[in-house]
Order: structure tokens, then C-alpha cells, then sequence
């Protein structure tokens, strides 16, 4: 009975806009949707990456076969006169056709990149304006004496997932707003994944008094390895904050 009830309990759960996540969690319609987002931003990121790359390969096709036809002397002549040749007619032809080219493939670039940087932006909010606010709001219950707060190992993968590509498409014209995306993530990515609590009593919050010592946990969620290297934490009491009055014994970073 009780496996059909958690059964029956799980295809309710399905049905109200959840699925089952492989690392055996629940994953919400919202959040559904988020890494569906993830995985066009990668899929684009992807596109891009090669857009480039034919872009390259153009733009070294064109100089090759520019600096060839000037080597032979044959652009100082006259493109009007009767002495150009029908042969260098159509070279200069061709280099035209690739100059427009190159010029129409960087527009397109520099567009479907802005487009992209949209993207990304949006699913930066929603990590950081819901999704890692609803982990600190959970932590906070969880401080009190609520549910024990979930891990944080999605939300790693989530912000790690999102910073690749912020991190590969780096393009001088753009520069600015994928330095502002990054920053403004890898600060959210900064938290405080365990609170200091009572020795005795680790489910309620510690009271904090002068003279006693306390350890907490923080923990960056992005997970490079190129980026494998040991934090320096600078602690300090915020007490100007104006949560300190409304929740006591959260730490925030």
C-alpha cells in the first residue's frame, strides 16, 4: 500500500508541473524551464562558436589572396584602363564578393552575440532573483528550526553552466556587458552554505556573544578547473544591516 501511495503521490506530482530530477529530486515547471534555457544558451554558444571560426578562415582566405594580387603588382593599375586584364578583373571580383562577405558574417556575428547576452542575462536573474533567493529563504527557515535545507550542488551546476560560455565569449565589442554578467554572477555565486549553530544543537541557530568562537561554511558555486585555487575570505560584521534586526544568527557574504 504504501509503495502504491508513493506512487500515486509522484504522478500527482508530475502532473502538478514537477518531474523527477536523475539525482532524485524534484524539479519544477520553473525550473524545467530554466535548464531548458541553459541548454539553448549552450547550444548557441555552440553556433557562435563556429560562425567564428568560418569567420577566420574568410578573413584568412581574403588577405592571402589580397596580398598575392598586390605582390604581382597588378592593383596599381587601373581598375578602368584598358590595360587590366579580364584575369584581373575577376580576381578583383571575387575579393569584393569576399569583402562583402566578411562584412555581412560580422554583422551577424555581433547581432546573434547581443541576442545571446540577452539571454544569458534573463537566466542570470532567475538564478540569482529566484532561484538562489528561494535557497537563502529555505536556509533561513532551516535556521529556526524548519525542513533541513536542500544541498546546493544543482545550483552549482546551473551558475557553472551558465558562466562557460560568459567566460569563452569574449569579444571586444561586447566587452562590457559579458565583464558586467560575470561579475554580477560570480558575486551572486558567493554564499554561505552553512550557518553557525549551537555545538550541541545543530539545528538552531547559534547565539552569537562576545568572546565565543564560531565556524561557518562558504562555498563558491562555480566549478571550473582552470579556475582550481584556494579563496582568501575577508570576514566582517555588517552592523548596519537591516535584516540583523529581523533575522538573527544568518550569516551573509
Amino acid at each position: 500500500m504504501g509503495g502504491a501511495e508513493a506512487a500515486a503521490d509522484g504522478h500527482r506530482c508530475c502532473a502538478g508541473g514537477q518531474a523527477a530530477h536523475p539525482s532524485g529530486t524534484v524539479v519544477t515547471e520553473k525550473q524545467q524551464i530554466l535548464e531548458h534555457n541553459l541548454q539553448d544558451i549552450r547550444k548557441r554558444v555552440q553556433d557562435m562558436e563556429q560562425k567564428m571560426k568560418m569567420l577566420e578562415n574568410l578573413q584568412d582566405d581574403f588577405d592571402f589572396n589580397y596580398k598575392t594580387l598586390k605582390s604581382q603588382g597588378e592593383l596599381s593599375q587601373d581598375l578602368n584602363g584598358n590595360s587590366q586584364a579580364a584575369a584581373t578583373r575577376q580576381k578583383m571580383a571575387q575579393l569584393e564578393q569576399m569583402l562583402s562577405a566578411l562584412d555581412q558574417l560580422r554583422r551577424q556575428i555581433v547581432t546573434e552575440m547581443g541576442g545571446l547576452l540577452t539571454a544569458m542575462d534573463y537566466v542570470q536573474k532567475n538564478l540569482t532573483d529566484e532561484e538562489l533567493a528561494d535557497w537563502k529563504r529555505r536556509q533561513q527557515i532551516a535556521c529556526i528550526g524548519g525542513p533541513p535545507n536542500i544541498c546546493l550542488d544543482r545550483l552549482e551546476t546551473w551558475i557553472t553552466s551558465l558562466l562557460s560560455p560568459s567566460s569563452r565569449s569574449h569579444r571586444p565589442a561586447l566587452e562590457e556587458k559579458i565583464v558586467d554578467l560575470f561579475r554580477n554572477l560570480m558575486k551572486s555565486a558567493f554564499v554561505v552554505e552553512r550557518q553557525p549553530c549551537m555545538p550541541m544543537h545543530p539545528d538552531r541557530p547559534l547565539v552569537i556573544k562576545t568572546g565565543v568562537q564560531f565556524t561557518n561554511k562558504v562555498r563558491l558555486l562555480v566549478k571550473f578547473p582552470e579556475l582550481n585555487y584556494q579563496l582568501k575570505i575577508k570576514v566582517c560584521i555588517d552592523k548596519e544591516s537591516g535584516d540583523v534586526a529581523a533575522i538573527r544568527g544568518v550569516t551573509k557574504v
